[in-house]
């Protein structure tokens, strides 16, 4: 399964909008597809904090869904009162595979919240993994 990119850089700080069981938000930033994070609910947040400003172009999430569906993701920043990205994307079910990219406006971050909206399934991410340039098709 293709995460390449820059990674989510060593520091980070990961948090979330709640935490189903032990799967807390470190499980979704620790390079490990066997682990991650789910809100143990249909919506929820996962804000990552970097240790220094990080250029970003756009997010690639390996992710399931139960039961499999269409999810939206909004990204958002502290230092923006709107979103710099959204994509409605459609997750399969465990063991869930890679997503499209979501395109931000490219910049350089201190910090990204994932808001994702999973209807009638759990939401939740495998792996977050951040472009600092664009995808090639």
């Amino acid at each position: 399964m293709d995460l390449s990119g820059i990674g989510v850089p060593a520091g980070t700080v990961a948090t979330a909008s709640s935490s189903y069981s032990v799967y807390g938000p470190g499980g979704a930033i620790d390079g490990d597809l066997t682990t991650q994070w789910n809100s143990g609910a249909f919506t929820g947040w996962i804000k990552l904090v970097f240790p220094a400003p990080v250029m970003i172009a756009s997010i690639r999430l390996h992710d399931d869904a139960l039961p499999e569906t269409a999810e939206t993701f909004t990204v958002t920043t502290d230092t923006s009162a709107t979103p710099i990205g959204s994509a409605t994307l459609p997750v399969k079910l465990s063991p869930g595979t890679v997503l499209p990219d979501i395109d931000v406006t490219p910049a350089f971050y201190s910090n990204i919240t994932i808001t994702i909206d999973g209807g009638s399934s759990w939401i939740g991410a495998d792996e977050i993994w951040l472009l600092s340039a664009p995808a090639c098709p």
